[in-house]
């Protein structure tokens, strides 16, 4: 598919992801509430089977803070956030107090800053590493920031789980993972796999820095054949005619949505209620 540039991205994030021109840091402060979810909890105390020194913690796609917040309760003492949007870092500023790096981690400004940390004993990231435009350069920079024995923790969608929908249609993500596929990436860069967390259809991966990591997971069937045929079985691609140009469309469900039908295909009607029941919102 198609994407945007890099550029492009980088100002998507820092300027309007999540409606931040709209917001005032000032004001929604106070009146958030900055909770985790049990996923974000679990992923952070993955940590504790690491057996290690509670040091310095980065975290990579801070939001708000409160997973920084969560490291500090595990006693950890130096703690850092990366954060592309820049009203989301304020928040966790204003919020936490927390020292948050604005911009993509990959930038050589966030680096510069980072690099008076370093060595970082835990690389954290949740739910960032399906946006990242080349993951190759985050992992290479991640690595740069640690020395041997030091740890990484990432969370993200299993494409294999996450719905067709957010896998072909939502720009934002630009990457979907099987741990197979992940634990590779991870090895070439020097990071070799000694935890995870599968219980929530998502990866949930801890790996330490080392000189000759080994592979964890045995591939026992090809990922990319079987999400192309989840695809295919999900959205009905089979009975689709050659012949007929197929459209669908879904927005966000805190919007308008009109349900009206524009297309006579009962295929369509099918899909189009699919979406209702997976999401609750759809539009044609």
């Amino acid at each position: 598919m198609d994407r945007p540039s890099k550029e492009w991205m980088d100002y998507f994030y820092t300027e309007e992801w999540d409606n931040a021109k709209l917001k005032n840091v000032f004001n929604d402060a106070p009146k958030i509430k900055f909770g985790l979810t049990k996923e974000q909890r679990d992923s952070a105390h993955l940590v504790e089977t690491l057996n290690m020194p509670k040091g310095s913690v980065c975290d990579i796609g801070c939001g708000n803070g409160a997973v920084l917040e969560e490291f500090s309760r595990m006693g950890f003492g130096t703690l850092v956030g990366v954060e592309s949007s820049r009203y989301r870092a304020e928040l966790a500023r204003a919020r936490f107090g927390y020292h948050v790096a604005i911009g993509n981690f990959e930038d050589k400004t966030v680096v510069n800053e980072l690099m008076d940390l370093r060595p970082i004993d835990v690389m954290y990231s949740f739910h960032v590493m399906e946006h990242v435009y080349n993951p190759h350069e985050f992992l290479s920079v991640a690595a740069s920031l640690q020395n041997d024995n030091g740890h990484i923790i990432l969370a993200m969608p299993d494409v294999e789980h996450e719905p067709c929908v957010t896998t072909l249609f939502w720009l934002p993500h630009l990457r979907a993972y099987s741990r197979h596929a992940l634990e590779k990436l991870l090895n070439a860069h020097g990071y070799g796999v000694i935890a995870d967390n599968f219980s929530y259809h998502r990866l949930m991966i801890a790996a330490r820095k080392m000189v000759n990591p080994v592979a964890r997971y045995h591939l026992e069937h090809d990922p990319m054949a079987r999400t192309i045929a989840r695809i295919e079985k999900w959205f009905s691609l089979q009975s689709m005619k050659p012949d007929v140009r197929y459209c669908a469309a879904y927005k966000n469900k805190t919007y308008t949505t009109s349900f009206r039908s524009v297309f006579s295909s009962q295929r369509i009607d099918r899909l189009m209620q699919r979406f209702e029941h997976m999401y609750d919102y759809a539009a044609s």
